[in-house]
């Protein structure tokens, strides 16, 4: 009887250890850009930078971050760049943390600098590969842009005014290289330097942009 008892107790234990084992091993990390969010049912869709698409669960036990402070899931927003932790369970995964990715102008101007020097290279033919090259970078581009904003959000009064106008700058010059973008798209063969030219032109200006707002920030907080 003592036997059977200490068997069963074992075996609930064996079962407790494997299943937390099982949800310690399972638990991942991946960076995406949310494409919905459903707050009545606590769920949220991602696309993922290997292009996969997943579905989360979030549970009172999700920690949602921002700026190492919890929010609630209607901080966050769709086409936002995030970083989520989660653990697969029984047909679904459940969301542990999420906070957002910071992009930061070196990054942003990096990005930058490697798709000038690829264009140089792509043919008419590879026009699709082109375009999706340059719709990853302008997806960073907006990335920094969010960062700007929400710096800007938790600013003084006096600071603010100076994010709003480099915000408004650089907003300005993305829309002129997604006007560029566009030409691409339509572009002809007999038009495709000329297409490549202008959007290397228009990313020039946005880098220059970018690196101006960099020193404005540098020069006021460090006089």
């Amino acid at each position: 009887m003592k036997f059977r008892v200490y068997s069963k107790l074992s075996f609930c234990a064996l079962t407790i250890f494997v299943s937390a084992t099982l949800a310690v091993e399972s638990a991942k990390t991946v960076k995406g850009r949310i494409r919905g969010i459903n707050v009545p049912d606590h769920q949220l869709n991602i696309t993922t930078d290997d292009d996969k698409d997943l579905t989360f669960r979030i549970d009172d036990r999700s920690k949602l971050m921002q700026d190492g402070q919890k929010v609630n899931l209607d901080a966050f927003r769709k086409g936002m760049r995030v970083q989520i932790t989660f653990e697969s369970q029984i047909g679904e995964k459940r969301l542990i943390e999420m906070s957002p990715t910071v992009v930061t102008a070196e990054e942003v101007q990096k990005e930058i600098n490697d798709v000038l020097q690829a264009a140089k290279l792509y043919t008419y033919q590879q026009k699709k590969e082109y375009q999706r090259r340059l719709k990853h970078v302008l997806e960073r581009v907006d990335d920094r842009i969010d960062t700007l904003r929400g710096q800007a959000a938790r600013a003084g009064a006096e600071t603010k005014k100076r994010y709003a106008k480099q915000i408004q700058q650089l907003s300005r010059l993305r829309d002129q290289v997604q006007e560029k973008m566009e030409h691409v798209k339509s572009a002809t063969p007999d038009a495709w330097e000329d297409v490549k030219t202008g959007m290397k032109s228009a990313f020039e200006d946005l880098r220059s942009a970018f690196e101006k707002a960099a020193e404005h920030f540098r020069s006021h907080d460090h006089p």
